[in-house]
């Protein structure tokens, strides 16, 4: 048995816990058997981490998807992801020459806007205010620090 001595059993997936409001336990469990929903057993310490649990729970439904972060999670993805304030490197091709192509390359720019719909962004070099360039997201590699 897991440690804890406060145990939960979570019912997941719509099938089943329609199955449970109907007709109990048992039937959600076979609705589970046929892989159309889970059951799991969660076990706390305390009542206050048994209702963290349910609010998180609660925060989620009706979500297809969630993350769980952490602040280290989150600064870990500031450093690997391109964003607004993000020096970066623009890989413009435009430019055919390798050599010129490695010099603009070279240079820092810094990510002022993002439109993710369209998957472009408006750069700009540090310090100049007015040339303000739109590119495509893939020709931007972050600078490594």
């Amino acid at each position: 048995m897991d440690e804890g001595k406060i145990k939960l059993t979570v019912i997941f997936g719509e099938k089943a816990c329609d199955a449970y409001d109907e007709y109990g336990f048992i039937a959600a469990k076979k609705v589970v058997d046929y892989e159309e929903g889970d059951i799991v057993e969660k076990f706390f310490n305390t009542e206050g981490e048994v209702e963290a649990y349910k609010q998180g729970l609660a925060d989620a439904d009706g979500w297809f998807a969630s993350w769980v972060l952490t602040d280290k999670d989150l600064e870990e993805d500031r450093q690997l992801r391109i964003q607004e304030g993000s020096a970066v490197h623009w890989n413009d091709p435009a430019i055919d020459d390798y050599e010129d192509r490695q010099a603009a390359y070279d240079r820092v720019f810094f990510v002022e806007s993002i439109d993710w719909d369209e998957e472009t962004a408006w750069i700009r070099e540090d310090g100049d205010v007015f040339a303000r360039i739109e590119v495509n997201l893939d020709e931007l590699e972050l600078v490594k620090q």
